[in-house]
């Protein structure tokens, strides 16, 4: 459960911006409703179905071409921009964003 961590810092001292999203998902247990295996990631009517296949995941490749592009600026601007994506927010065994802030709090 890799988390992934990038900081880029601008040309002049700043704030601080960090962009944060999560890669795990909820487990599917036992949920009535399933019409497909949910981890297959089955391809109906145009839409994939399954677990993942939307929680988090517009918002990280957002925010992935949020960071690369403000990087193109970084002689222009101030501060620190970092990116984390986590790989532990759902399943609560604590080795997500609380973790990272504890290990690596600046």
């Amino acid at each position: 459960m890799p988390n992934i961590i990038s900081t880029t810092d601008m040309a002049r001292a700043g704030k601080h911006l960090m962009l944060s999203g999560h890669l795990d998902v909820m487990p599917a247990g036992n949920e009535p409703g399933w019409s497909v295996n949910p981890y297959s990631g089955t391809i109906k009517e145009g839409k994939i179905i399954g677990r993942g296949t939307s929680d988090m995941k517009a918002g990280v490749t957002a925010m992935l071409f949020a960071y690369k592009y403000l990087q193109r600026f970084k002689d222009e601007l101030s501060g620190k921009l970092s990116l984390t994506s986590v790989s532990d927010e759902e399943t609560g065994w604590g080795r997500g964003t609380g973790f990272l802030f504890k290990k690596i709090p600046e």
